[in-house]
């Protein structure tokens, strides 16, 4: 809690020097973890003749010890692994061949350590697909996958020890392909909803989204190939709206318009974490407002940091803590003691499986002593009416506290929701 004695000018200096020093320490101990990504070189080989779709596909990752000390390294069971070609794009996840070969392991100086890792090639691919692994500095692999039914397509070049060999097939320049770039490029953002409730106003829609700027899968030899860290820029876009169907007419309560642009890093070093912990970061400015005029105008501009802190339980079971920090950028005159009632915190936390039923919870704490709210959303998976595509879960949300809208951020309700989510 901030002193109430010190002055709206003392809290933000105040504010602003703790940002600062928390983004100094991050900096200390990206840059140790920097130092130490040198001792290792990961390299990943892929298989050496085409695979045919649907059967196990096989690749080698090598920890080479470039050092003049021996060095340990934690051997992953399973590592993520993704698959892209110009038409199509596969997540997935590569399993040790031999589970006895995860855990810790001692490499000499000079020396290196190698496992192999399998998955299933998925049918939804052919042709030339690069494999990679999120959230590791190893290199990318082409790797040559045959249809299903028909024959193997024999490499056409000579062998490359660290990349699959065969013939890759570009396409041509001047076709668009618009399903190819909707999936390299729009990503889900914040939850996506609709729920209906008995009282005014009825009804609360959420859609949002989040367009990558540049992808290294758009072509062999772009910038972001070259500088993987530029993935992260994105443009973010979030709507929420409140719709009152008890009214004549049914008008729209009010909504929210939320553009930010957005930097963000997933598993942040996660070559030395264990499995089932993982770290993302974002950061984002971020704009807010109803689109109303006179008195009932709101808008403010945040700058936020917020990281996540993901533990995998076991048994498809998951937790997660995002807490998020902001500071009110100047231009608040339509409503310039929000921060009294949204703070300059929040919290997220997540409990739930994967595939299954999931609570989350939102704390804001206001910088008044009696301010903030609780938001309490309920989702489960109903059905996927697409195979391969977005699954449709029903959801619940409470909410209490100061704040729902934008319109109405000094006013105190309570609200009980129920509908559908297409992302959560």
């Amino acid at each position: 809690m901030l002193n109430p004695n010190l002055s709206r000018r003392g809290r933000k200096r105040l504010f602003f020097r703790t940002i600062c020093c928390t983004v100094w320490l991050a900096g200390l101990l990206v840059s140790g973890a920097v130092v130490r990504a040198a001792d290792l070189a990961p390299v990943l080989v892929g298989p050496s003749a085409p695979v045919a779709a649907g059967q196990p596909l096989s690749v080698w990752l090598n920890w080479l010890n470039t050092t003049t000390e021996p060095v340990v390294q934690r051997v992953p069971a399973g590592l993520d692994c993704r698959l892209v070609n110009a038409a199509h794009r596969f997540e997935g996840r590569l399993e040790l061949s031999v589970a006895s070969g995860a855990g810790e392991v001692t490499i000499p100086a000079g020396g290196f350590v190698r496992r192999e890792y399998v998955l299933n090639a998925p049918r939804s691919l052919a042709g030339a697909v690069w494999l990679d692994l999120p959230g590791t500095i190893a290199n990318r692999v082409l790797v040559e996958i045959a249809p299903a039914t028909g024959l193997a397509v024999q490499p056409s070049g000579p062998k490359d020890t660290l990349a699959t060999t065969g013939r890759v097939e570009e396409p041509p320049k001047d076709v668009f392909d618009p399903q190819g770039l909707f999936k390299r490029h729009v990503f889900g953002h914040e939850p996506f909803y609709f729920t209906v409730g008995p009282k005014s106003p009825n009804a609360k829609i959420q859609f949002s989204f989040k367009y990558r700027f540049l992808s290294r899968d758009d072509s062999a030899d772009n910038l972001a190939g070259r500088y993987p860290w530029l993935e992260g820029f994105h443009f973010g876009y979030t709507q929420t709206a409140l719709w009152d169907w008890n009214k004549p007419s049914a008008p729209f309560f009010d909504t929210s318009y939320k553009p930010e642009l957005l930097y963000s890093a997933d598993r942040v070093a996660q070559r030395y974490l264990p499995d089932w912990f993982h770290v993302d970061l974002a950061g984002a400015l971020q704009h807010e407002s109803n689109g109303k005029d006179g008195t009932n105008s709101r808008s403010i501009n945040i700058a936020y940091l917020r990281p996540k802190f993901t533990f995998d339980l076991g048994g498809d079971w998951q937790l997660s803590l995002s807490p998020k920090a902001f500071v009110y950028l100047p231009d608040v005159d339509d409503n310039p003691d929000i921060a009294q009632y949204r703070g300059y915190v929040e919290l997220r936390a997540t409990i739930g499986q994967l595939e299954g039923a999931q609570l989350s919870s939102i704390l804001r704490a206001g910088s008044g002593r009696r301010f903030g709210s609780v938001e309490l959303d309920f989702t489960y998976p109903l059905w996927q009416p697409w195979h391969s595509g977005p699954k449709i879960y029903f959801m619940a949300q409470y909410f209490t506290g100061y704040g729902e809208s934008i319109l109405q951020y000094n006013k105190q309700s309570s609200s009980f929701r129920a509908g559908f989510s297409l992302y959560r």
